[in-house]
């Protein structure tokens, strides 16, 4: 399905948190994007629509917080962003290491105090090992 053609009653529906004046904020910081970045073929009377999909996908963050990540995508990356692209600098993923999940299950193994957040790492790991991701 053509992004253009998204339903817009998804399970991304929530408040958009988007006015006007934020939608014309992030199709500038689109623009410059589009000006600065190696972009492919990307025209800029196709801007509103590619604002249009920023918006859908990422209404549930701060208009602000959105165009703060799209100016460091431009600092950090020579490519035109994506939704997921943006959505990874506001939500970033955890970084795993073994060698933090091997102390805390050594923890675990001789009886040491392991916190809260441990056992959370040690679930995401594990779940990220099992999902070969």
């Amino acid at each position: 399905m053509p992004l253009q053609e998204l339903p817009k009653n998804t399970e991304l529906q929530t408040q958009n948190k988007f006015e006007a004046k934020d939608i014309i904020t992030l199709t500038k910081a689109l623009g410059a994007c589009q000006l600065a970045q190696r972009t492919y073929g990307k025209q800029a009377d196709n801007l509103d629509k590619v604002a249009d999909i920023f918006v859908r996908l990422l209404k549930n963050h701060e208009p602000q917080k959105v165009i703060e990540a799209i100016k460091q995508w431009l600092l950090t990356e020579q490519n035109f962003p994506t939704p997921a692209d943006i959505e990874n600098i506001l939500n970033p993923k955890p970084k795993f290491d073994f060698a933090v999940y091997n102390r805390i299950q050594n923890k675990l193994k001789i009886g040491d105090y392991v916190s809260e957040k441990e056992h959370k790492y040690l679930k995401l790991y594990e779940e990220k090992a099992l999902k070969g991701l």
